[in-house]
């Protein structure tokens, strides 16, 4: 089973009553996924940010040339995505074991959809005032 479709799995576990993966330039880039919650439906907005990955794994190579480039940038996509599938598995078992509830596990990932941002988003643009500054 690859790392998406046992995310896929995991969000089940979870108790997601719908999942949608989303695409950008033909390949899956992430989940969005709804929870039932206190009897309303509550949407999270889950990205591998495979991009960044590639970025950064490029960036430590040292003036690798095509092939190496890449070899780098395939292996940058399956970690991205096998670091996703780690995190929704260590926050599903946290669920499980009752030591978080699942807004609690995913809060960061509460996508409104109306303006289509995270919750992370929202505090990182300051729409959200909860840091200082």
């Amino acid at each position: 089973m690859n790392s998406a479709a046992a995310i896929e799995a995991l969000l089940v576990e979870a108790g997601a009553t719908s999942i949608m993966k989303w695409y950008e330039e033909k390949r899956c880039v992430g989940f969005l996924f709804q929870l039932t919650l206190n009897g309303q439906p509550v949407t999270f907005r889950l990205p591998a940010h495979e991009a960044r990955v590639v970025q950064l794994m490029l960036k430590q190579a040292r003036n690798p040339d095509a092939t190496k480039r890449a070899s780098i940038r395939a292996q940058a996509q399956r970690t991205a995505w096998r670091t996703l599938h780690e995190l929704v598995q260590i926050q599903v078992a946290m669920i499980q074991l009752q030591q978080v509830q699942p807004l609690e596990a995913f809060l960061s990932y509460a996508y409104n959809t109306q303006n289509e941002t995270t919750f992370y988003d929202s505090v990182e643009s300051g729409a959200i005032k909860l840091l200082p500054g």
